[in-house]
C-alpha cells in the first residue's frame, strides 16, 4: 500500500474516497444535493439490474456501487478499477473486488462487496484472515457498509438511504445516525 492512502480522511458514504481541498479552506468539496443525486442514481441503477438481470448477487449488482463511487472519484482523478491483483498483508497475492487509483497507479483504498445473502461481519472477517489490507477498505453488500481505516473499523451504516429528506440524508452522508 502506498502512502498515498495515509492521506484519505474520510466521515461519510463516499469514504473510500473523500478528501478536503486545501482551496476550499477545509469546506468538503462535495454537495449534499449532488450526494444525494448520485446516490439515487445508484438505488435507480440497482433497481434496473435487478429488474433486468433477475440476480441481486455481488458479481451482477457490482456494476452499479463502481458507478457511484467514480461518480465521487472523478473528481479527484481517481478511478475505482475493478479486480486488480494487489499483495495481501500475508505476502499473497488477493483480489479485491475494486482498487481506488489515481493515474501513477497509487492505491488510495480498496472495496469488496459481498452478496446480501451473506453476514456481511463472517465475510469481513474472512478477508481479513486472508490479508486484506484495512488500511482504507470499505466492505459492502448494497445494504450495509463498514469501513476501515487504519486496520480500525471506524464506520457502519445503512445504504438504505433511497429518498432521503436534505436533513436525514445529509446526516447519513455524514456518518451520523
Amino acid at each position: 500500500m502506498s502512502h498515498a492512502t495515509s492521506r484519505v480522511k474520510p466521515s461519510s458514504l463516499p469514504a473510500l474516497i473523500k478528501r478536503r481541498s486545501r482551496r476550499t479552506s477545509g469546506a468538503s468539496v462535495y454537495n449534499s444535493s449532488v450526494s444525494r443525486q448520485l446516490l439515487n442514481n445508484y438505488y435507480n441503477k440497482l433497481d434496473e439490474t435487478i429488474r433486468y438481470g433477475g440476480s441481486r448477487n455481488e458479481t451482477s449488482v457490482e456494476h452499479a456501487f463502481i458507478e457511484l463511487v467514480n461518480s465521487y472519484a472523478e473528481r479527484r482523478n481517481l478511478m475505482l478499477v475493478p479486480k486488480i491483483a494487489i499483495k495481501s498483508t500475508k505476502g499473497t497475492n488477493i483480489i479485491p473486488d475494486g482498487a481506488l487509483k489515481n493515474a501513477p497507479r497509487l492505491d488510495f483504498g480498496y472495496w469488496e462487496s459481498k452478496d446480501t445473502k451473506d453476514d456481511i461481519d463472517r465475510e469481513i472477517q474472512l478477508k481479513i484472515d486472508k490479508g486484506y489490507p484495512l488500511t482504507n477498505t470499505l466492505f459492502e453488500d448494497s445494504q450495509t457498509a463498514v469501513l476501515f481505516q487504519a486496520n480500525v473499523q471506524v464506520m457502519r451504516m445503512t445504504m438504505k438511504i433511497r429518498n432521503c429528506s436534505k436533513e436525514s440524508c445529509e446526516a447519513r452522508l455524514h456518518g451520523e445516525r
